[in-house]
C-alpha cells in the first residue's frame, strides 16, 4: 500500500539546470528545446507534523532520492507549464528517465514543427 508518512527532505546538492535544444524549429521560427533540472534529496521521517516544512512521503521516498524535473523551452525560454518532479532511488534510474524523456520530446518536437 501507498501509505504517507510526514518526513522532511534536506538538499544534498545545489539543483542543475541543463539546456536542450534538438535542432527544430517551430512554425513561429522559435528553437524547440527543454531544459532538464536534476537534484538530490535525503528525505527523513519526523514526528514533528506542525512543522511548514513537513511533507508527507511513501515509504520508498526515505533516504537518499534522486530527482529531476523538466520544462519545454522555446528560443531558450520556459515555454507552457511545468510538470511535477521524478523522483529515483537510484542516480542510474533517473539518468535513465532523463535519457528516455529527451528522446520522446525530441520526437514529439519533430512532429509539431
Amino acid at each position: 500500500m501507498n501509505k504517507l508518512t510526514p518526513g522532511k527532505a534536506r538538499a544534498l546538492d545545489a539543483r542543475q539546470a541543463e539546456q536542450h535544444e534538438f535542432g527544430i524549429v517551430d512554425k513561429r521560427g522559435r528553437s524547440i528545446g527543454a531544459v532538464i533540472y536534476r537534484f538530490s534529496v535525503e528525505v527523513t521521517e519526523t514526528d514533528d507534523r506542525d512543522n511548514y516544512d513537513v511533507r508527507w512521503y511513501r515509504q520508498n521516498q526515505f533516504g537518499t532520492q534522486y530527482v529531476f524535473y523538466f520544462r519545454a523551452t522555446r528560443n531558450g525560454i520556459h515555454f507552457g507549464g511545468g510538470k511535477p518532479d521524478q523522483w529515483f532511488a537510484t542516480e542510474a534510474e533517473r539518468e535513465d528517465a532523463i535519457r528516455k524523456y529527451l528522446q520522446n520530446a525530441k520526437a514529439r518536437a519533430a512532429k509539431a514543427a
